[in-house]
């Protein structure tokens, strides 16, 4: 099955989701916390990278 006129690729879908759910959880962060965007988005990647070390299997 081939994609209709104008739909996306899926990589580009999930890229488009993705940043979706990152700015609402920027703007909620922001809300919750009373901080600016900078000060957001350094602590949301801090979150991110720490949670990505926590996943990656050490290597030996």
């Amino acid at each position: 099955m081939g994609r209709k006129k104008g739909q996306r690729k899926p990589d580009e879908e999930m890229r488009r989701t993705a940043g979706d759910l990152i700015q609402v959880a920027i703007e909620v962060f922001m809300k919750m916390h009373g901080v600016d965007r900078k000060t957001t988005q350094r602590w949301i990647t801090s979150a991110a990278v720490t949670a990505a070390k926590w996943k990656t299997p050490k290597s030996r």
